[in-house]
């Protein structure tokens, strides 16, 4: 019998081994578990109990459908679109939704000022909690894609596979978003001198 170390195989050569090694998956998903949990913790209002309930639940669709992935894609992009759908359905379950999104205080800064000028803008708590407040308070399907574009760093072309939009429904939805922060923030030196 073959002895692998699946921590030092490349994700196409996991991808393969998926079908007669659960292994192999288990070490796919735990290359972006950390990094799918900032994200669910981003978009939804869960605690880590229910985060990792959820990021179960979807590797288990994940598994389940391997054979559906399509290698066009980023294995991690088909992974973040079946966390965020499995993340919307467990937010739908709930029918009292709390207004607490859990973006980190160093989170916020990123939706809102250039990377060049992120370590020259000073961010007061008072900032911090209004720009949370207005945040918490957008749409999901607004709220989402700046998560993606600006935290997440994904490129349009990944929103769209992600959130299975066009790539002008993605950009509509991100310029949306802006004027209703903008609307919703009294200052407005908070925005990014290049569009959204």
């Amino acid at each position: 019998m073959e002895n692998v170390i699946f921590s030092e195989l490349t994700e196409m050569d996991l991808l393969e081994r998926v079908p007669a090694s659960p292994g192999a998956f288990g070490e796919l998903v735990q290359r972006y578990h950390m990094q799918l949990s900032r994200f669910v913790n981003r978009i939804s209002f869960f605690q880590s109990e229910d985060i990792e309930d959820i990021l179960q639940n979807a590797y288990i669709k994940a598994y389940r459908n391997i054979h559906r992935y399509n290698k066009s894609m980023k294995f991690s992009t088909w992974l973040y679109h079946i966390v965020r759908n499995t993340t919307i359905d467990e937010i739908r379950k709930v029918s009292v939704r709390p207004k607490l999104y859990s973006l980190e205080d160093e989170d916020i800064p990123k939706l809102f000022i250039s990377p060049e000028n992120l370590e020259e803008s000073m961010w007061r708590k008072e900032d911090i909690s209004e720009v949370r407040k207005a945040i918490a308070a957008l749409p999901e399907k607004y709220r989402e894609v700046l998560v993606l574009r600006y935290i997440e760093d994904k490129t349009y072309e990944a929103i769209m596979d992600i959130v299975e939009l066009p790539k002008g429904t993605v950009a509509a939805r991100i310029s949306r978003s802006k004027k209703i922060l903008q609307k919703s923030i009294s200052s407005t030196n908070f925005f990014h001198t290049t569009p959204l």
